[in-house]
């Protein structure tokens, strides 16, 4: 479903276009959310796609909140992680080149991405993609728990959080899940003040153009 509702998005919008996709686990904080994306999207020479950090002891992207440019290196990127996770798949009869679901997969893509000057190696390798991370303001769930321990949470980002992703409890059946991340959302924007809570989370998933 996700890879259809972001290739869908990709299609539907102009060239260039700067889109966001997201989980329905997540909360929108603060009204820069737009402009911040914007700035680090531009950044530099530009970027096609910035995802959120997952955690603070890795560099992994998590593919539940993330801005990307609809072109073709973007289209590439989700064309090939489809591919890899319709071959995982056990009816496939085949051997994906990566193992794992689909945010592993495109975090071995984007990570393989080669040089300006090289050329891609694999079949799955994506050229010319330029990709980055949202810094921890655009905070997921697992972050902030490790942020939290650190020093008896001396690191705790509080007001500076932008963004929330609940990104806890996959693992958990539906109904669990759906208390645990709702738990979350609650205990966020209390922490932040009720104020802080500018747009709740939806009862589906979205996609938004800015």
């Amino acid at each position: 479903f996700k890879m259809d509702m972001i290739m869908n998005a990709l299609a539907g919008h102009s060239s260039d276009t700067i889109i966001i996709i997201c989980d329905v686990d997540t909360n929108f904080l603060h009204l820069s959310v737009e402009r911040s994306l914007r700035y680090y999207m531009e950044s530099g020479k530009g970027l096609d796609i910035v995802f959120q950090r997952n955690d603070d002891w890795t560099l992994e992207a998590n593919i539940g909140f993330m801005a990307m440019r609809c072109n073709k290196q973007v289209l590439e990127l989700w064309n090939t992680t489809r591919r890899i996770v319709g071959m995982s798949q056990e009816w496939s009869k085949q051997v994906p080149p990566i193992k794992g679901g689909d945010q592993r997969i495109v975090n071995r893509i984007v990570k393989n991405v080669p040089r300006p000057e090289a050329k891609c190696k694999n079949w799955w390798c994506v050229e010319n993609l330029r990709w980055g991370m949202l810094p921890p303001s655009f905070m997921t769930q697992v972050l902030e728990r490790d942020r939290n321990r650190e020093a008896d949470g001396m690191y705790k980002t509080g007001y500076d959080i932008h963004f929330y992703h609940a990104n806890m409890g996959g693992h958990y059946n539906g109904t669990k899940v759906r208390n645990m991340k709702e738990d979350a959302l609650r205990r966020i924007r209390e922490y932040l003040g009720e104020q802080r809570a500018l747009v709740v989370a939806d009862v589906q998933e979205e996609t938004c153009s800015c």
